[in-house]
C-alpha cells in the first residue's frame, strides 16, 4: 500500500550513510520553485525538494500493548522525503511540510505536495460540516438516502460561501461584513470575516427571508411592538 504522511523533524533517520535528525537532513536540501498557491487568502509561492532516507529504528506505538508501551521492531523502510515551503511574495516562509512517502518515483514530488495541499482543503470542508458550520454530528436522519440528501444541500451551501469568500469586489466585501453582523460572531480587527461566520450569516439571512416570505408584515409588527418596550426597560 502507498502512503503520504507528515513527519516531525525530530525523527532520527539514516541519510547519506549516516544517522541524523530528519530536520537536519532536510536543512541542506535545495528547494526549487513549484507553483503559485494561495495561503490564507494571500498569493504565495510553493517550493519543493526531495531526498531519500531509511527509517531503521523500532517503532513505539502510542497505544499500549498488553498494558505497556513497547518498541516494535520491523524491516527498515526506504522512503522519499519531500519538503514543501510556502513563501509569500516577499520571500518570507509561512509554512513548511516534511512528508514521508513510498509512492513510486513515477509520481513527481510536485504532484505529491499538490495532493497534500488539497488534503487541507478537504479538511476545511470537514470542519464546515462539523462544529464550524453544519454540525453533522447532531443530524437526526436515520437512513442513508436522507443523510445523502442533506449532505448534498450542505455541500451546496459550502460552495456558495467559498464563492463569496473568493470575491474581492466592493459589493462582495460589503456582503461579507453584513453576514458577519447577522452571524453574531466577534471578529479580530485583522480578520474581519471567516468562512464559518459567513456560513452562519447566510443561514440567518435565509431563515429571516423565509419567515418574512410567509408573513404579510402584520405579525412582524406585533412582534416588534411586544419586544420594543422590554428592550427599553432593559436599557434603563
Amino acid at each position: 500500500q502507498f502512503f503520504i504522511i507528515r513527519a516531525k523533524g525530530s525523527r532520527v533517520v539514516q541519510c547519506q550513510g549516516r544517522e541524523q535528525l530528519l530536520k537536519k537532513a532536510v536543512k541542506e536540501l535545495s528547494l526549487t520553485f513549484c507553483r503559485p498557491v494561495e495561503f490564507h487568502g494571500k498569493k504565495a509561492l510553493q517550493y519543493v525538494g526531495e531526498l531519500e532516507v531509511v527509517l531503521h529504528r523500532a517503532a513505539r506505538p502510542t497505544r499500549p500493548i498488553k498494558g505497556k508501551r513497547r518498541n516494535v521492531a520491523g524491516a527498515p523502510l526506504r522512503l522519499r522525503v519531500i519538503v514543501s515551503e510556502v513563501r509569500l511574495q516577499s520571500g518570507r516562509c509561512v509554512a513548511t511540510w516534511i512528508l514521508l512517502s513510498n509512492v513510486p518515483r513515477e509520481i513527481s514530488a510536485e504532484e505529491i505536495v499538490l495532493w497534500y495541499y488539497w488534503r487541507w482543503k478537504i479538511e476545511s470542508f470537514f470542519k464546515l460540516l462539523k462544529s464550524a458550520g453544519h454540525h453533522v454530528e447532531e443530524w437526526q436522519q436515520e437512513s442513508a438516502p436522507a443523510i445523502a440528501r442533506r449532505l448534498l444541500v450542505a455541500s451546496m451551501a459550502c460552495v456558495l460561501v467559498w464563492q463569496l469568500a473568493r470575491q474581492t469586489s466592493p459589493e462582495a466585501e460589503a456582503l461579507k461584513l453584513f453576514l458577519v453582523r447577522l452571524s453574531g460572531r466577534q471578529m479580530k480587527r485583522t480578520k474581519p470575516w471567516t468562512i464559518p461566520a459567513l456560513m452562519e450569516g447566510v443561514w440567518t439571512l435565509l431563515a429571516a427571508l423565509h419567515a418574512l416570505g410567509e408573513d404579510d408584515g402584520t405579525q412582524l409588527v406585533n412582534f416588534v411592538a411586544w419586544l420594543e418596550p422590554r428592550f427599553a426597560k432593559g436599557k434603563t
